[in-house]
């Protein structure tokens, strides 16, 4: 026997199989087994964290259960390995592969140098399976990896990047009117698109298409010759498969100089709709996740957060991370700092912590996409949320606005800007702008809450009633439009729905009680308490009958 050769060889391209300098297989049976070698040998030191591998393998388990997991499968990995048990080495905080004892080979005789990284390796844990798709789609290594060597993700050229393709149809010949109402459609298509992922846009087909590409036909007409109207239809360039479609009428034809507010909203939808349709194409068809689908996923995450926020926040945070260790974008570093806000308010975790984290992020964001309007929104909201500095946020704000009047978050930071700066009525308008662009889009309904907010200040109560309970029946466990909502009726003396309010707040918090809202200073409700219509004492009166 040659002993400078690896004792064990991990052959990790195709079925995964650990074999012996005789050749031998001595791959465990078990998929969590196997999992916990494929997580340690792609391990630039060979070695993992226990809480590390528990996260990925029993992500639903407490942390008692997914110990006493791990614990297993360490046992059934070296009863498989027997003479060559001690390649698996562990300690109370960490596991690992003895470096001089193995070979990570990439190109086992008999298998296609382009079969997938541990092909059939299905635990159905879905932190696995976010860690497995975003190493297959995104590591860069040869063919045979030696014992100094790892396969980790890593950022991929934009050579090398599943680019999402899209096509721009443009109906009409470019000319006139009709044209160039077409042309302004697709732009702020296209703005939206960019500013959130990297898209591979076309405005005819190329000569090399992917087979997942889309195609956007956009086609202005005037109906009769009475005003205009735009349809825009997404289809697949494979068979020509219609996935959406829709027709907005248009009163006010666009200018080089303005934009109608109906036309923005119009591409907001549209932009929805596209990254929607390639989310679902790519997690539901099995194609692998790039940095895009990963941030895009984590998007909404952050603004979907339930029951389990906590546990999410985490999740989406990691996914963000990912992305932008893949490709170096500045919108993911917004993002993360926009968790941090979310995760601040929320009381998962304490503001010095997430301070601290937001202001790196913000930095980096700017300094890598300082004109991109999602940065921006981020950047402002930021400087409102940790440094209540309504004059520098203003002013991120409207730069974001400027740069996109599309995105609907960034009409949401203003007008949040404004409701804190004692400008109601400019807040109400600047809201019912965003809500106007967030239609159809997992923002909607943030902004039909801060719109609630807007109303009541303004005097608008049934409108601000109507607001705050849509923001709840579309998102049921969105905490703080239920708190709007108990704290409303509870002042106008509409008990009955201030009770419906009670019992589901009940049911998202454990021990919640309508006086936190008059005795807890840190429970997050000052805004709420600076409304004309807060009223303390009909929450504990609540309280006490209830």
């Amino acid at each position: 026997m040659n002993p400078t050769k690896p004792k064990l060889r991990f052959c990790i391209r195709g079925p995964f199989r650990v074999l012996d300098d005789d050749g031998r297989d001595l791959t465990p049976a078990g998929r969590k087994a196997q999992a916990v070698l494929a997580l340690l040998s792609t391990s630039e030191t060979l070695g993992r964290t226990r809480i590390w591998l528990q996260d990925k393998l029993w992500s639903d388990r407490g942390p008692e259960q997914g110990s006493g997991s791990l614990r297993q499968c360490l046992s059934e990995i070296r009863r498989c390995l027997g003479d060559h048990r001690a390649v698996l080495g562990a300690s109370r905080n960490t596991v690992w592969l003895e470096r001089d004892r193995v070979d990570i080979d990439m190109t086992e005789n008999g298998i296609d140098p382009g079969a997938e990284l541990f092909e059939g390796l299905d635990i159905r844990d879905p932190e696995f399976d976010l860690w497995l798709v975003s190493l297959r789609a995104h590591s860069q290594v040869s063919r045979t990896v030696g014992p100094t060597s790892r396969v980790t993700p890593g950022r991929t050229s934009r050579g090398a990047e599943r680019l999402r393709q899209i096509v721009m149809n443009l109906q009409s010949d470019g000319s006139g009117e009709i044209g160039f109402l077409e042309e302004i459609v697709a732009e702020a298509v296209s703005r939206n698109l960019r500013e959130q992922a990297d898209f591979d846009i076309h405005t005819r087909v190329p000569a090399a298409t992917h087979p997942d590409a889309l195609v956007l036909e956009v086609q202005g007409f005037s109906p009769a010759g009475a005003g205009y109207a735009v349809r825009a239809a997404l289809q697949t360039v494979a068979d020509g498969r219609v996935l959406w479609s829709d027709i907005h009428s248009v009163s006010v034809l666009p200018t080089f100089e303005t934009t109608p507010a109906e036309i923005l909203s119009f591409s907001s939808i549209i932009s929805n709709r596209i990254m929607n349709a390639f989310l679902l194409d790519r997690v539901t068809n099995g194609f692998d996740p790039d940095a895009n689908v990963l941030a895009l996923l984590a998007m909404q995450k952050v603004f979907l957060l339930r029951a389990e926020e906590a546990e999410k926040a985490e999740k989406a945070e990691r996914m963000l991370t990912a992305a932008f260790e893949n490709t170096q974008r500045g919108v993911y570093k917004a993002w993360l700092a926009q968790l941090n806000t979310i995760a601040f308010v929320e009381g998962f975790k304490p503001r010095s912590e997430m301070a601290d984290a937001a202001e790196e992020a913000v930095a980096a964001a700017l300094a890598l996409e300082g004109e991109n309007s999602q940065v921006l929104t981020v950047a402002a909201n930021c400087a409102m949320v940790f440094d209540r500095d309504p004059q520098m946020a203003g002013h991120l704000a409207r730069m974001a606005v400027r740069a996109n009047p599309a995105n609907a978050m960034a009409w949401w930071v203003l007008g949040h800007i404004q409701l804190y700066d004692g400008r109601y009525e400019d807040s109400y308008r600047t809201s019912a702008r965003g809500r106007a662009l967030a239609q159809g889009t997992f923002l909607q309904y943030w902004l039909d809450f801060q719109m609630s907010f807007a109303a009541s200040f303004c005097g608008k109560l049934d409108e601000a009633r109507i607001l705050g309970q849509a923001a709840s029946v579309m998102r049921p466990e969105f905490r703080a439009a239920h708190r709007f909502s108990l704290a409303l009726n509870a002042a106008s003396g509409d008990v009955d729905r201030a009770a419906v309010a009670l019992r589901k707040l009940r049911k998202l918090e454990a021990g919640f009680a309508p006086s936190r809202f008059v005795e807890d200073a840190d429970y997050p409700v000052s805004l709420i308490r600076a409304t004309p219509f807060y009223e303390p004492r009909a929450l504990m009166d609540l309280e006490a009958n209830f």
